[in-house]
């Protein structure tokens, strides 16, 4: 009989499931501030999770961890305002870019958000570079650098609509592979090849990932160029 009962409790302790919480799916969202005329933004999530807090123009926060689902995004130029609330839908183990952009004036404003979806797996012998044309009232934007003594278009990112990304011909993918090393980059409004910004000598490490951004107006002379740096394997 003693035999039987310490049996039976062995099939009841394997019979019984562990009551252990499954860990929490999570994503990565990193803010970009592209939104003309406001010196910074503020960015919430759910009313609890702060993704962005006085970021300047032309900024990113970097990855911010969040659960993977669906979120309710705040966005103010004061932390306290909102002016916008957005749902996004994020998937586990993904990371995400939430684009605030527009112009703000005190005639008027024009805000939007976008959220664009991001790699994480570096390329370990080249850069992977993303171009964003956030330039409010350019309808199409291009990169080009030089090669030799020569201009040259860089593929993927000519003629990139507003609100858009850069598409690589070889893969589809917004971020193109560039070999490492330094660029001299000049960016062009619609067909023109008037440059319009520049980011002079700037250096891209193969097993790095970057968003290149377009940000201003052309109409008010603040068109800028930034280069900001991505987090590969935010996930391993």
């Amino acid at each position: 009989m003693k035999v039987l009962a310490l049996f039976s409790a062995a099939l009841l302790l394997v019979g019984c499931p562990s009551t252990d919480p499954e860990p929490a799916a999570l994503s990565r969202v990193q803010v970009i501030h592209a939104l003309d005329g406001e010196p910074f933004v503020y960015v919430t999530a759910n009313g609890t999770t702060t993704l962005a807090s006085e970021l300047p123009f032309g900024a990113t926060t970097g990855y911010v961890q969040l659960s993977a689902g669906i979120q309710t995004l705040a966005v103010s130029n004061n932390g306290a305002d909102v002016w916008r609330t957005q749902d996004i839908t994020t998937d586990p183990d993904s990371a995400y870019t939430f684009l605030v952009v527009g112009r703000s004036t005190p005639s008027g404003t024009s805000k939007a958000v976008a959220l664009y979806s991001d790699i994480v797996e570096a390329n370990p012998t080249q850069a992977r570079v993303r171009f964003i044309n956030a330039a409010y009232d350019l309808s199409q934007a291009s990169v080009i650098t030089n090669i030799g003594p020569a201009e040259y278009p860089i593929p993927g990112m000519q003629q990139v609509l507003y609100g858009a990304t850069s598409v690589s011909p070889t893969t589809g993918s917004p971020f193109l592979n560039l070999p490492a090393g330094t660029y001299d980059l000049r960016f062009t409004a619609d067909s023109s090849t008037t440059v319009i910004a520049q980011l002079p000598q700037m250096t891209f490490e193969a097993g790095m990932i970057y968003t290149l951004l377009l940000g201003g107006q052309q109409s008010t002379n603040s068109i800028q160029a930034f280069l900001l740096y991505h987090q590969p394997g935010v996930f391993e």
